[in-house]
């Protein structure tokens, strides 16, 4: 099982709240025998980094604690370009992208995460620091291509505005006319597109809109302390995607 927490499920499990020492044991034990995988995104370190509400030692503690769970080697990509990335490749060749990070930004996360647990959270590389930030930047983008997508569907009649949605979703990717041309209606095929066309009629805060995006890339669970996000993915049930409350799912695990 690929399981995505959302950052309020992630440091809820770091600081124990709703759960024990037991409950990460157990999660951990699961992760180690590879019945579960946690999918994790850019997103979340850029939130626990960027952020910086804890001391050099409690924030290396803290990035110690998420790796020992997730591997960068399937650190998802900032979640504007998972959905972007997502509709080019389908206008290009009708496959689906791959959602991880590579290249620079890949390496200057890696090499900035050892320099920082080496260190004791004393020392922040500025390539680290800046492929984070750009991270953080995507957040508004995704904010605004999705008011974009909110705006064409609630102008169209109640029969065309999912393929509204999705005309504005191709169009600010750049790549409509690649969609229209393979047939628009198959990026309902694409659980990221229909994520975030799902999110158009009926935002919720952006940190959601992010997290959302990012689970619809790989999980089969979204696990979130917040109620509005797992209502948001129950209803719009997209194929092979639930949703789970984290006590809920520690459960899950300790009865599998």
């Amino acid at each position: 099982m690929i399981a995505y927490l959302d950052f309020g499920a992630f440091d809820s499990l770091y600081r124990r709240d709703g759960c024990t020492a037991a409950d990460v044991a157990s999660l951990r034990k699961s992760v180690y025998g590879r019945n579960l995988a946690l999918a994790l995104s850019i997103h979340h370190l850029e939130e626990i980094v960027i952020a910086r509400r804890v001391p050099p030692q409690a924030l290396s503690a803290q990035i110690r604690f998420t790796l020992s769970f997730a591997s960068l080697r399937y650190l998802l990509k900032p979640s504007a370009d998972l959905l972007i990335d997502e509709i080019r490749s389908y206008a290009a060749s009708g496959a689906a992208g791959s959602p991880f990070l590579h290249g620079p930004a890949a390496d200057a996360i890696s090499s900035g995460i050892g320099e920082l647990i080496e260190s004791d959270g004393e020392e922040i590389a500025e390539e680290f620091v800046a492929a984070l930030e750009l991270a953080r930047a995507r957040r508004a983008d995704l904010a605004a291509i999705v008011e974009r997508a909110r705006v064409a569907s609630a102008a169209a009649a109640d029969a065309e505005r999912s393929v509204a949605a999705m005309r504005a979703l191709a169009g600010a990717a750049g790549a409509l006319a690649g969609c229209d041309q393979r047939g628009i209606e198959g990026l309902l095929g694409l659980r990221i597109v229909r994520m975030a066309a799902g999110i158009a009629a009926a935002p919720p805060e952006p940190p959601l809109i992010d997290h959302a995006i990012a689970a619809a890339a790989r999980a089969e669970i979204v696990v979130s302390a917040d109620p509005r996000m797992r209502e948001m993915v129950t209803r719009l049930a997209l194929d092979g995607l639930a949703s789970s409350s984290l006590p809920e799912f520690i459960d899950s695990i300790r009865g599998a």
